[in-house]
């Protein structure tokens, strides 16, 4: 936008950034990968001692970019899991994890954003603040999880009138309060406070829980500089077996697509199109 634009009021920008974004495809695409390519040069390697990556760019349905990323990473001190691995091996590795990725609501009782509050996401880098109020700005944009008919679904062998759950397994119950108890105490000697692996959200593999504070609005697990840094959605997931490993390669690896129309057929549709016009206004 040039500087008369940034001018209007905020309805009238978000309507010209969407047709700057329609009208520009190609200057949106760039923007995004030369943008993401110094996220991981500057905030993620230095961050997560990353090695090397493989990754996949979308686009969804209505344009917007996205990309799927696996990371190899070297942290001090992380353990890589095995098949079946002892207790004591996934309690390290999910401290080591927890310390860097969280599901905790910066800031809980946060509903609604204050009013006159401006969107970090449209602030400029100089005005950008490390504080845990600016920080709150950002998740609460980018980082929530919203169920939706993309998300929904019965389970296998249900009827189409049964109940749909989130694929996600959202909501997501609080468990702050459970990192107090301690099984070392006596208090559950089978208790595992977060966090933590289970097996609750996929049979075949454990998954890493996150320390969350607010089923509501369904944090999404996080990293606090990557998201400061990158001002978008940013989630974050570490593989915890080799098995995980692979599902999540394979899954993005071999995704098919819609193939798109032909050259041919997208000029058929138009000038069908342009021939009822004519017709219609007698021309």
């Amino acid at each position: 936008m040039n500087g008369c634009q940034w001018s209007q009021p905020v309805g009238r920008r978000v309507q010209i950034a969407r047709r700057n974004l329609t009208d520009n495809p190609h200057i949106a695409t760039w923007w995004f990968l030369k943008r993401y390519s110094l996220l991981k040069e500057h905030v993620l390697k230095p961050k997560l001692g990353v090695t090397n990556f493989w990754g996949r760019t979308e686009f969804q349905a209505r344009g917007s970019i996205h990309a799927h990323e696996f990371l190899w990473c070297m942290i001090d001190g992380l353990l890589v899991l095995k098949e079946n691995d002892t207790e004591e091996n996934r309690r390290a590795f999910c401290k080591i994890w927890g310390l860097t990725i969280t599901a905790i609501n910066p800031a809980p009782d946060r509903e609604t954003a204050p009013e006159g509050e401006r969107s970090a996401l449209q602030m400029h880098h100089d005005e950008v603040e490390n504080t845990v109020g600016h920080l709150s700005n950002i998740v609460s944009r980018t980082s929530i999880h919203k169920c939706a008919n993309y998300c929904l679904r019965t389970k296998k062998g249900d009827p189409p009138t049964a109940p749909k759950h989130c694929r996600f397994h959202y909501p997501r119950p609080p468990n702050m309060d459970e990192m107090n108890i301690d099984s070392a105490d006596g208090v559950d000697q089978h208790h595992v406070p977060p966090p933590r692996l289970t097996n609750k959200w996929h049979p075949k593999y454990a998954s890493f829980e996150a320390v969350r504070n607010d089923p509501i609005p369904n944090v999404l697990p996080f990293n606090r500089l990557a998201s400061m840094s990158w001002r978008a959605n940013c989630d974050f997931m570490p593989c915890t077996s080799k098995s995980a490993v692979i599902n999540y390669i394979a899954k993005y690896a071999s995704k098919a697509e819609e193939t798109s129309k032909s050259y041919k057929d997208i000029m058929t549709s138009v000038l069908g199109r342009t021939v009822r016009c004519s017709r219609q206004w007698g021309s």
